[in-house]
């Protein structure tokens, strides 16, 4: 299976129309570039052109995070903070780059993600108390980090739906760390239709969603529709820039070479030093559950999607 197997999505650009999401990592990159480029040749010198080119390079941004294409976040945030923009848009160039510094390492700036809070739209502020939970997350401290995906989430329904979707899937991580996968999926389940709509403009965000739920369904025995996700992802053109997909990937394997017949209980595989580009993750836990009934409509789309994929 290659990553031209998988569907096109399509995601609204900066400019205001839509454009085919490039199928490897090479065009991808290409891709945010003429964005920032077709947004510098489309201003205007003007009071409101260059609002309206801010705002522009920020949607720019927006979609290069969940793809990892930190370069393109980095040359969209540097042009912004370059511009005479107004507070709220400057507040968002330093929410950008606050988010580039993380991803370099820099992992104990939550301060700078508490002025975004202070200062940025509310849609902002939203995704600024997610990222301030994903830093905690990170440096395990998952019982400091489900506050701020709560704050997130409630903030999110107001204002921004991708940011409510990514703090209710992080919960639902967070059980799954604690234990609960039972309820995990179960929340992820319910996730799955609004995931599923906000995939067509941020497509990363739904592939990213996909590995978690093959997490769960492997921690509960359903190893084959854990394949299917996980497989799914792994098709996507963003999983060069996600090594753990390919983790998953290997720990359902290993699942399924262990499994009984009536009883799933296996170990974790020994994961890799930690990089600073996967996201924060599950806790290796041991597990024993009888498989859970998935609802028909779930399992008619995964299998669908991945007979589209297949060769």
């Amino acid at each position: 299976m290659t990553n031209k197997q998988a569907n096109i999505l399509f995601i609204p650009t900066s400019i205001g129309s839509y454009g085919a999401e490039p199928q490897d990592a090479l065009s991808q990159r290409g891709y945010y570039r003429q964005l920032i480029c077709a947004s510098l040749a489309r201003s205007t010198h003007t009071s409101e052109g260059i609002q309206v080119l801010g705002r522009q390079l920020a949607a720019v941004a927006r979609h290069a995070y969940p793809a990892r294409e930190m370069g393109a976040v980095a040359q969209a945030t540097q042009l912004m903070l370059a511009l005479p923009l107004s507070r709220q848009l400057e507040s968002i160039a330093r929410y950008h780059r606050a988010l580039c510094k993380w991803r370099q390492g820099e992992v104990d700036n939550t301060r700078q993600f508490e002025r975004t809070v202070e200062e940025a739209p509310p849609q902002y502020k939203a995704r600024a108390l997610q990222a301030i939970g994903l830093i905690h997350h990170k440096r395990g401290e998952v019982d400091a980090a489900l506050p701020f995906y709560l704050a997130a989430g409630r903030s999110g329904a107001n204002c921004d739906l991708l940011t409510l979707a990514e703090s209710q899937e992080m919960i639902a991580v967070v059980r799954g760390i604690q234990g609960d996968h039972k309820q995990a999926l179960a929340d992820l389940e319910r996730l799955f239709p609004l995931v599923r709509a906000i995939g067509k403009y941020h497509p990363a965000v739904y592939y990213t969603f996909l590995n978690d739920l093959a997490v769960e369904l492997g921690e509960v025995g359903r190893l084959a529709e854990a394949e299917a996700a996980s497989t799914i992802a792994l098709a996507s053109p963003f999983a060069p820039a996600y090594p753990e997909w390919a983790e998953t990937r290997d720990e359902i394997a290993a699942k399924r070479v262990s499994a009984t017949p009536s009883v799933v209980a296996f170990n974790h595989l020994p994961g890799a030093a930690p990089s600073l580009w996967a996201e924060p993750r599950r806790k290796p836990k041991r597990v024993g559950t009888h498989a859970l009934d998935w609802p028909v409509f779930f399992r008619e789309v995964f299998f669908k999607e991945l007979q589209k994929r297949l060769p």
